[in-house]
């Protein structure tokens, strides 16, 4: 649960967002577990971004499989991007799991080490990377966006068609409001190879053009984010359910155990 890591004061990790430092960096990518699609998308930010972040290493088979939620299967993508990025096989990864204990017998929860806030959220004015899903009318917010919100980054993933709009709809703004109508419509792209060369040309734009990062509608767009963010309940209703079928999911193993 983000919101409760991120905003409540009775959790030592709300401390880690610092609002008053000064972001003196324009773009940072952030790769994130990186499979072909990923790994295709930081090959083209890569040169219009001043840091990229890529500590996981790749994995080739993250993505196999997975169909879009209105049915149009991403396979072929994903073998696109395999086959211009050269990469035909799996290498070993390692996964950062190691979690942070609050209360005794773990009452209040844990912290994952990879929500913490690192460096280039406290001095990038924006960060772009993939989210977790890519699915066209789906909506999934992970960490790296919730961070976004907290430290007033401006945010641009890739994401499938009208994730951004549903974004809108929950009362979140993007920083593409400001860039040029060739670039903010990627949001109805089919296409997924098209939305990325449209981010692709958004880092290049507000990297050519960072003035904006400092105008008083680029400020404003985060204020209302964090302001949109930090009240709803949103995030903690989400938790909350999939809470639920996880207890849910326990009771039931646990139950065909005694039976058995």
């Amino acid at each position: 649960n983000t919101k409760m890591l991120y905003f409540n004061n009775l959790y030592f990790t709300s401390f880690t967002f610092d609002l008053t430092r000064k972001k003196d960096k324009n773009i940072a990518f952030i790769s994130g577990e990186r499979g072909p699609v990923r790994t295709y998308l930081m090959t083209q930010v890569t040169p219009y971004c001043d840091t990229i972040v890529d500590r996981i290493g790749y994995k080739n088979s993250r993505d196999d499989n997975k169909k879009n939620s209105i049915g149009r299967n991403l396979d072929s993508f994903i073998q696109k991007c395999r086959e211009m990025l050269g990469e035909h096989s799996n290498s070993d990864l390692k996964y950062y799991d190691n979690f942070l204990n609050f209360g005794i017998n773990n009452k209040f929860g844990s912290f994952p080490i990879g929500y913490d806030p690192i460096d280039e959220y406290r001095n990038h004015n924006m960060i772009v990377y993939s989210e977790t899903t890519n699915f066209d009318n789906e909506f999934f917010m992970s960490e790296k966006t919730a961070k976004c919100f907290a430290n007033f980054n401006h945010f641009l993933p890739y994401l499938g068609a009208n994730c951004y709009k549903i974004f809108s709809d929950l009362g979140f703004r993007s920083i593409l409001e400001l860039a040029p109508d060739n670039i903010n419509d990627l949001d109805q792209d089919l296409d997924h190879m098209t939305k990325i060369d449209k981010i692709k040309k958004a880092c290049e734009y507000f990297q050519k053009n960072s003035s904006i990062f400092k105008s008083n509608e680029a400020k404003t767009i985060l204020i209302d984010n964090y302001i949109n963010y930090s009240s709803s309940n949103l995030n903690k209703e989400s938790f909350d359910r999939f809470l639920n079928l996880i207890k849910s999911k326990k009771k039931n193993e646990n139950n065909y155990l005694e039976q058995n």
